[in-house]
């Protein structure tokens, strides 16, 4: 037997939403949290979910996704940080605001962190490392497409214009407990990519600032059940085949 509501409980419970989350409700969210109405008993009462909204005194959604092109929703993300001098979180991206909701950027970019990561403000701190290797290697290509902008394999993060696929990989330097000095990179037996550029760092480089070598590996079969590779300070002379100098 459905529950029998009230106008004012099913307005109160939208403006219940708002303050919990700190967002106007579209109709997934509200069928998402099962301690809420579902969308049919606002359609019931109210015709749609936008003149619930209405009558609640919430905002409805301006921007339709159809209309929204990837730039736009990036360009916003970023006039977010130059206002506030920092990231927005999911909440604050609602059109009270002036900034497109959360839904076209799922929508476009299958989750939040993702469209942070497409934007280039990192929501993690070794995702952060990994993409200012990567961009260093992007920097040195030309005509090269990231992996950021199409659907395929995590094996790889680079397609060359010649169609070579790039594995980028970044160490900074440390040190064991022998008080050798070592990069190490991951390969993770990688057989799809091309090639493996791998940046090493310096010392407690947390910051990915000091760039001090750079090897480029041919993904040959000495390397293709390889796990990783460990480069030793005292030992660069066993690599110098394979340094080279970004652009």
């Amino acid at each position: 037997m459905s529950k029998i509501y009230t106008d004012k409980f099913l307005l109160g419970e939208l403006i219940r939403f708002k303050n919990e989350f700190g967002f106007v409700p579209t109709k997934e969210n509200i069928n998402s949290v099962h301690s809420y109405p579902s969308t049919q008993a606002y359609r019931n009462h109210f015709g749609t979910h936008n003149n619930a909204l209405i009558k609640a005194g919430l905002e409805i959604n301006q921007f339709r996704t159809i209309n929204i092109t990837k730039e736009f929703l990036i360009s916003e993300l970023h006039r977010f940080v130059k206002e506030n001098n920092r990231n927005p979180t999911q909440s604050e991206m609602i059109n009270k605001n002036g900034y497109p909701s959360i839904r076209p950027y799922i929508t476009h970019f299958g989750s939040w962190d993702n469209s942070l990561n497409v934007a280039k403000l990192y929501h993690n701190n070794n995702i952060k490392k990994a993409k200012i290797a990567e961009c260093k290697v992007m920097d040195s290509l030309e005509n090269a497409t990231h992996k950021s902008n199409e659907n395929w394999s995590s094996a790889y993060d680079i397609l060359c214009s010649k169609g070579y696929k790039v594995d980028v990989k970044s160490s900074k330097l440390y040190v064991r407990r022998n008080n050798s000095f070592r990069w190490q990179f991951h390969l993770k037996n990688n057989e799809i990519a091309d090639y493996f550029f791998c940046l090493g760092y310096g010392y407690n480089d947390d910051k990915y600032e000091n760039l001090q070598r750079v090897w480029k590996f041919k993904n040959e079969n000495w390397l293709k059940n390889t796990n990783f590779i460990t480069i030793q300070l005292n030992n660069l002379s066993k690599w110098w085949n394979y340094e080279i100098t970004l652009k």
